[in-house]
């Protein structure tokens, strides 16, 4: 019962960090292995690729404040437990732009997001 709130708590401070480029916060959540992965559909080959994204690009995005510029009435993510399984756990986040599954690892007795899987979120448009 306490690593789920522990794991819950960690992927609130992922996002809190993240809209307050607080590379501090984001330090305490991110392992330092991390991968962060979307595909992306280059149009102008019709190719999907995947685009990794590291520990040190998420924090240098983070310094750079980019989660700033979401403005604050859509900063509430819906955080979900998937699952809890002694020290691996699955989450979902899911925020006004993007979904996010993290995976997350007790490392040195500390919850990390060791994998993020993510996607824009497309707005269908209705026919």
């Amino acid at each position: 019962m306490q690593d789920s709130i522990e794991v819950l708590k960690i992927a609130s401070l992922y996002s809190q960090a993240w809209y307050e480029g607080d590379s501090l916060k984001m330090s305490k959540v991110l392992h330092p292995e991390l991968v962060k992965r979307t595909i992306r559909n280059y149009e102008h080959t019709g190719n999907d690729v995947v685009n990794n994204l590291s520990y040190n690009t998420m924090m240098q995005y983070t310094i750079a404040g980019y989660g700033k510029h979401t403005p604050k009435d859509k900063q509430n993510d819906k955080i979900e437990m998937l699952d809890i399984c002694e020290d691996i756990a699955s989450i979902r986040v899911e925020s006004a732009d993007y979904v996010e599954y993290l995976q997350m690892v007790k490392y040195n007795g500390e919850w990390k997001a060791l994998n993020v899987l993510w996607q824009i979120k497309v707005l269908k448009k209705s026919k």
